[in-house]
């Protein structure tokens, strides 16, 4: 039984296979997901509160405190540093970065903590409107066996 060239190529075809010297139509997949979008531009300086609504572990509670908190936002990435009015140890606690997406900023930090070998983590989410944010967040120590964890809450009104 003979088989036209036609019937194999379209054979070789449904098969995915290429006769010699014919190159496959293949586009490279290049498209990236979309970055978010910022909808809320937060750059400026801001009048900051942030509360320590529960403590869990052997650590102390952190009082409330208050002061000046500095965003620099390029498109979708932002920084945020919290000033000299909190108590931050150590300073880089202070130093936040992370993503917009629309009104939502999420900013994470973390680090070695102490000469000891602590480390800490930090997460924060705020809904942000034009002039206010408000805002949730987590922050873990661990040395060694022991684990404090604090759940915050951040307000920050534009100055």
């Amino acid at each position: 039984m003979k088989k036209s060239i036609a019937t194999v190529f379209a054979i070789l075809l449904l098969a995915g296979c290429q006769p010699a010297g014919v190159q496959p139509d293949v586009t490279p997949d290049t498209e990236t997901p979309p970055t978010p979008e910022a909808s809320t531009d937060l750059s400026g300086t801001w009048s900051g509160t942030l509360s320590h609504v529960v403590v869990s572990g052997p650590c102390p509670a952190t009082p409330t405190q208050r002061g000046d908190v500095t965003i620099v936002q390029t498109g979708s990435r932002f920084t945020m540093t919290f000033g000299d009015d909190f108590d931050c140890n150590p300073e880089e606690a202070c130093e936040f970065s992370g993503d917009v997406d629309g009104k939502t900023f999420n900013a994470t930090n973390g680090g070695v903590a102490d000469d000891e070998g602590g480390v800490y983590t930090t997460t924060l989410s705020m809904a942000a409107t034009d002039n206010s944010a408000q805002g949730s967040g987590s922050s873990t120590y661990v040395l060694k066996e022991m684990t404090c964890q604090w759940s915050t809450s951040l307000d920050l009104v534009r100055n």
